[in-house]
């Protein structure tokens, strides 16, 4: 059970962390054109 929702805590915060930096990365993106 701990392992299981250890991996599934793992996994969430990875994809968060992903879509997180897409976000960043595109923000930054914009910042940089728009100058």
């Amino acid at each position: 059970m701990g392992v299981i929702f250890f991996a599934q805590t793992v996994d969430y915060i990875i994809g968060t962390g992903l879509v997180t930096a897409v976000e960043v990365l595109g923000n930054l993106n914009k910042r940089v054109c728009g100058t």
